[in-house]
């Protein structure tokens, strides 16, 4: 090798080599700049209750379509720490509309807000452990997708042990492939207005889990004076403080497809299609309340007063527009529950979502 070239490249291949690193830096720059991620999909899941079967399953049928995930309603914690099935439960009839529309099946775990005898099971480190392994079991023995925990009402000092329990079942479930869901009260900081929400240490939770649902409805409920279910700007700040906690990427919104029929302050629960039927029998003034877009009325049976709120199609669509122009990352809807609505709210839901 001449003495002038030693130690150093020819020079037509240097220019050649420069030449290719230009070329793949431009091309780096281009696919930077022209290919962004795809934007994240909206997800809608729906609880599904045992109970209303004719009117759940018709419900079910027509719109499982509109799903990406199903929380059947099926199964109840026991103090021992073992799973009560509730009549119905595991349906295949059911079970085969989710396949078809390959959804997600991840059935909900509920303990009928019977908080103190599930804080008992879980400040127990054996009956807790129990637990955990009988909820895997379960998974594993259905071919779940993975499970949703809806334990409420939970006394305060059972915080830490609520989440251990969580942070338990979620790795032994990710272990085997499987997600873990959460429903959690609503509260916009972290020690929210009662027990509930104190037992539910956001971040914690938040980080333990792949969905965190957020019940964003009661704010009036059954011992409450009548109003809204979910007005905007306290979902807002319910939102708000998820999104400070949690991943938002993990927030699902409870969006409320039932209400109340109160008298005085006693309220009852319903659904769109009682509240319609009501409509059609009594031809109240029906009226639209600004703060949450629900529709409400009243009328007279003898001596009681009957106030109704209730969200119609019309304040389907104001949610779940308002919750993508306002917190567009999280994930998605929750909707409690199928079941008595009308055609039109889902069809607010596939406009709006």
């Amino acid at each position: 090798m001449p003495q002038e070239t030693h130690g150093r490249l020819p020079v037509v291949p240097l220019i050649a080599l420069l030449t290719v690193m230009i070329l793949v830096l431009a091309v780096g720059r281009r696919e930077t700049t022209r290919l962004p991620p795809p934007p994240r999909r909206f997800q809608v899941s729906a609880w599904v209750p045992y109970w209303d079967r004719a009117r759940v399953r018709a419900s079910f049928a027509a719109h499982a379509a509109d799903l990406d995930e199903a929380n059947f309603f099926w199964y109840e914690v026991q103090p021992d720490g073992s799973l009560r099935a509730f009549p119905g439960a595991e349906d295949a009839a059911l079970l085969a509309v989710t396949r078809a529309h390959s959804l997600r099946v991840l059935p909900t775990l509920m303990n009928d807000s019977d908080g103190p005898h599930v804080a008992a099971l879980l400040a127990d480190e054996k009956t807790r452990t129990a637990h955990v392994s009988e909820v895997v079991a379960l998974v594993e023995r259905m071919g779940y997708d993975g499970v949703d925990v809806d334990y409420e009402a939970l006394p305060a000092e059972a915080r830490d042990d609520f989440t251990a329990f969580i942070e338990a079942l979620a790795e032994a479930l990710h272990a085997r492939g499987k997600l873990l869901s959460v429903a959690v009260h609503p509260k916009t900081d972290d020690q929210g207005t009662w027990n509930g929400p104190r037992a539910q240490d956001w971040p914690r939770l938040g980080a333990a889990v792949d969905e965190f649902k957020v019940m964003a409805y009661d704010y009036h409920w059954r011992t409450s004076s009548p109003g809204p279910i979910a007005p905007l700007d306290w979902v807002d700040g319910v939102l708000t403080y998820a999104e400070q906690t949690v991943p938002p990427d993990k927030i699902w919104m409870g969006l409320p497809f039932y209400g109340y029929n109160w008298v005085e302050q006693k309220g009852t629960g319903l659904v769109w299609a009682t509240a319609g039927l009501l409509i059609r029998q009594r031809h109240p003034a029906t009226r639209r309340d600004p703060s949450s877009g629900e529709l409400y009325f009243s009328y007279r049976t003898g001596e009681e007063q009957h106030t109704i709120y209730v969200p119609d199609a019309k304040a389907i669509a104001l949610k779940v527009r308002w919750v993508r122009q306002t917190h567009p990352d999280i994930a998605g809807i929750a909707i409690w529950r199928l079941g008595g609505e009308s055609p039109d709210h889902w069809l607010a839901v596939r406009r709006e979502k």
